[in-house]
């Protein structure tokens, strides 16, 4: 078999477009996120073809390989990113440099996706002020690199089925996603444990090629792939749980066009100059898309087509040079077969250095806010402050014996709900996603000034758990399955979760609510009211305004929410109340505790899109207490 395959540069080229129209707008290609899966298939192929040119494979083997891999992936990264740090100095906003000052450190010590995926998802807005949130991708890729050699050394080693033993994995990996897709959707997306099945389905198809050359003829298999991936690129958005058993129908597209035998017009149309030469650059292209990408986004806000041109245009002539003074040079030494990269490791070292100090200074200084501070307007500098000072919740988190929030279903949490009822009677229940976490502490902050000492209010809450979330930290499907110890501990449950999630995109029939979700959350709560007084807190009006633009505009700049977001919002509560009206459910319309405003140079009441500052919580403190109806005989001391 010719090891020279110019169709799968193509297949990369293909691969990093998508990339990069996604990260400019998922909207015009929902699924391009999966052009890193792309990438992770090929290099799982190109690591089996790299390692099977060894009969036998020993320490000078396999330092030979991590040498060429570190040679081909650090230099290019580490130059782009140290090129990066002072153009989004003058760029990012205090707290978004000190993320990116932690990803600096994070590159260095390849652990820059484990830091991700503690701290922030991929289809977050917060990660459009990352530059290089996308170099998680190469983390994962390091670390499948770290670990294929030695799974080669071993099985032949121990004279066991190359092909089995990656098999194994494989399924292992596979089934290990499915698992971990549910219950930490981050983890699965950004950890090589998740990941390596895609990049071992590589393998297998490398050694399958060898081994089974006839059933890689067929001549329609590689078109049905390229609809696979196309449909994949075109419609698998974000909702989808990835990576997943539901992904293995993209990577079967992928392997599939892959598998295309020589003569076929794919391959040909794949191996063809421009698409073979934006393959060469595709890495170079990868690292310095998304970095401009961000730049222009915090300047400019979202991206018009006039902006998207310009982003492209400039990638590719960094990329064209990157690659041939940067990458170039770093691999011409290896491809004569010499051992090491003819002294040009020394160039690692200050790199190194400076990427270090640059990124362990800025976290430490806050994302160097005193220098952001000494080159802006005072206003920005309130601003500012006020966004910091909202999001210190300490005031209004100091909890009780039995005025406390918890985030999981377990034993011992039921046992201390059952203390507390047997103590107070009765007691109030706030369930939902992160913004019945605002509703406890607006209540809580009652408790606090009124200074009561006798209550049962307790908060059951997980960021993004709404009743139809398919995650297993969600919990809904506890309670669905035992809603007993709620019936027989409280009097009063109340719902709350994020409007956005309830809205129909497709807005069809003129209305805004996604109903097939409506109707499961309205029939949950439905089932709760049978026992107890169930209350359905209207999702709140949503600033749907990122705070980065009210600190880089300044306080006194009368940024005002999105009206038509806040128009469908409000829609959203009517359409709401009107489908519980006959309901055994108490509907309250989030219109009645609106805040209307933003923030301005006195208060800051969101802390983002959708979230209260301390401000904003204690602002409508008195009015959801009095909405709720939350006396003292129900709110503080309990009741039978």
């Amino acid at each position: 078999m010719n090891e020279k395959r110019l169709d799968l540069q193509g297949l990369r080229a293909i691969a990093v477009l998508a990339v990069m129209v996604f990260h400019m707008n998922e909207e015009w290609l929902p699924g391009g996120y999966l052009g890193v899966d792309v990438f992770f298939v090929l290099s799982g192929y190109l690591m089996a073809l790299v390692l099977n040119r060894h009969e036998s494979i020993g320490w000078n083997e396999i330092k030979a390989f991590y040498v060429r891999r570190l040679t081909r992936i650090v230099p290019a990264a580490f130059v782009v990113a140290a090129v990066t740090a002072p153009l989004v100095l003058y760029t990012l906003l205090p707290f978004d440099m000190r993320d990116y000052s932690a990803s600096l450190v994070g590159l260095v010590s390849g652990t820059l996706n484990i830091m991700v995926a503690n701290n922030i998802g991929y289809f977050s807005p917060l990660a459009d002020a990352q530059p290089l949130l996308h170099y998680w991708s190469l983390m994962v890729e390091l670390h499948f690199y770290l670990l294929i050699p030695l799974a080669f050394w071993a099985a032949l080693q121990l004279r066991w089925s190359l092909v089995g033993v990656m098999a194994l994995l494989m399924v292992v990996s596979l089934a290990y996603a499915q698992y971990r897709v549910i219950q930490a959707p981050n983890d699965a997306y950004y950890l090589l444990a998740s990941r390596a099945w895609e990049f071992l389905a590589g393998v297998l198809l490398f050694f399958g090629q060898k081994r089974f050359r006839g059933l890689f003829q067929d001549r329609f298999s590689p078109w049905l792939g390229l609809i696979i991936v196309t449909w994949g690129f075109v419609f698998f958005d974000s909702s989808y749980q990835h990576p997943s058993l539901v992904s293995t129908l993209f990577i079967l597209g992928v392997v599939l066009m892959m598998s295309a035998p020589s003569t076929h017009f794919l391959v040909r149309s794949l191996s063809s100059r421009p698409l073979v030469y934006l393959g060469d650059v595709s890495y170079s292209v990868y690292l310095w898309h998304n970095v401009l990408i961000v730049l222009v986004l915090q300047k400019v806000g979202p991206l018009e087509w006039v902006h998207a041109i310009a982003i492209v245009g400039v990638t590719f002539l960094l990329a064209h040079l990157t690659r041939r003074y940067i990458e170039l040079p770093f691999l011409k030494p290896l491809t004569d077969h010499e051992s090491k990269p003819a002294g040009k490791r020394v160039f690692y070292y200050p790199l190194i250095l400076f990427l270090l100090v640059f990124g362990s200074y800025g976290f430490d200084t806050k994302g160097f806010s005193d220098f952001w501070k000494s080159r802006v307007q005072d206003q920005s500098v309130r601003a500012y402050e006020l966004y910091m000072e909202g999001k210190n919740y300490t005031e209004l988190d100091r909890e009780s014996d039995c005025f406390y929030r918890f985030g999981a279903v377990d034993t011992e949490a039921v046992e201390r709900v059952r203390g507390c009822s047997e103590q107070h009677g009765k007691g109030v229940l706030i369930l939902g996603d992160s913004h019945s976490i605002g509703i406890f502490r607006a209540v809580n902050w009652a408790r606090i000034e009124q200074q009561i000492a006798s209550q049962f209010v307790v908060n059951l809450s997980k960021g993004g758990c709404g009743v139809t979330t398919q995650k297993r930290d969600c919990f809904f499907h506890q309670l669905r399955e035992d809603a007993g110890w709620i019936t027989e501990n409280f009097n009063t449950v109340i719902y709350v979760q994020r409007g956005t999630g309830l809205l129909n995109k497709e807005l069809k029939s003129g209305t805004v609510l996604d109903h097939e979700n409506g109707e499961a959350v309205l029939g949950f709560l439905t089932s709760l009211g049978q026992f107890v007084k169930v209350v359905w807190l209207g999702p709140r009006i949503e600033a749907n305004r990122y705070a980065s633009r009210f600190v880089s505009k300044g306080c006194d700049s009368g940024i005002e929410p999105d009206p038509n977001h806040v128009e469908k919002l409000k829609q959203l509560n009517d359409e709401l109340a009107m489908n519980t009206k006959s309901s055994a459910v108490q509907f309250v319309d989030a219109q009645d505790y609106d805040l209307k405003l933003y923030g301005n140079c006195e208060q800051l009441y969101w802390r983002d899109t959708d979230h209260w500052t301390k401000g904003g919580v204690k602002a409508v403190s008195d009015r959801v207490v009095q909405l709720l109806e939350l006396n003292r005989s129900t709110l503080y001391q309990g009741r039978e």
